[in-house]
């Protein structure tokens, strides 16, 4: 048994269209301070995985969210908020 607190990490996703780039987040969260361990883009669901699983490793707990459209109809390939968003945005 280790000395070491327990700790915490919270891996976010937030999964790429098909041909951008998925970006990830690792939280730590030992005690009362939180920080971040990693910030990375990655392509592949090999890549991601691994990713996942390498800071994952070790905790204590570990929580996944991940960011996820679950049924796109339009052509574009982009959510109606998503549309709404950009236009705001674009100075239109």
């Amino acid at each position: 048994m280790s000395d070491r607190p327990p700790y915490h990490r919270f891996l976010g996703v937030d999964l790429g269209w098909q041909s951008g780039p998925t970006g990830l987040c690792c939280l730590h969260l030992e005690g009362d301070i939180l920080r971040m361990e990693a910030l990375d883009r990655l392509q592949t669901a090999e890549e991601i995985l691994a990713w996942i699983s390498h800071w994952a490793e070790g905790s204590s707990n570990a929580v996944v969210a991940v960011d996820a459209p679950t049924l796109i109809l339009n052509e574009t390939g982009m959510v109606k908020g998503n549309e709404v968003a950009s236009l705001a945005g674009s100075g239109k």
